[in-house]
């Protein structure tokens, strides 16, 4: 428990909030590369805390996982999860090369790698942002079941 409450759900939202922003961020960097100077190192520290938030996600879910029925739907949701780490770490690193990059390129380093690295980060964030939701979706639904709160004031279907 935190502050009373369980930690589950204070714990999950870190990455549901912080991801997207992330990938929005890193669409906003892409496009206008004053922004990777400006906003650059804020990005990056906003991914590594996704990335701590997705570990620390899943760890509250192992523990949580040992004191509720198992089911297929919570199943996949695990499994969605835990793909959802590497997703995470793929997207902080891509941020921070773009970041690293577009400071202080190398005469080494050709013209066409920054852009390269931007196009994919997008595509890393769109990616980890789509799991998350998958994710998210399957844990409402591992959570609820087929709870229909929008007709039936969330009592159970057929009941």
């Amino acid at each position: 428990p935190l502050l009373g409450l369980p930690a589950r759900p204070r714990l999950a939202h870190v990455p549901i909030v912080l991801l997207p922003l992330v990938a929005l961020a890193t669409v906003g960097m892409a496009v206008i590369p004053a922004w990777r100077a400006r906003f650059g190192w804020v990005v990056v520290g906003l991914a590594a805390v996704s990335v701590l938030g997705v570990q620390l996600a899943l760890g509250s879910g192992e523990v949580l996982e040992k004191h509720v029925p198992r089911t297929k739907v919570l199943e996949r949701h695990t499994e969605l999860a835990g793909s959802l780490r590497p997703l995470a770490l793929v997207l902080f690193v891509l941020v921070l090369a773009l970041v690293l990059l577009d400071g202080r390129r190398p005469k080494s380093i050709p013209s066409w790698v920054v852009p390269v690295v931007a196009v994919l980060a997008v595509v890393s964030g769109v990616a980890t942002t789509y799991r998350l939701a998958e994710v998210g979706h399957n844990g409402a639904r591992a959570a609820w079941g087929d709870t229909d709160v929008r007709s039936n004031h969330g009592r159970p279907k057929g009941g």
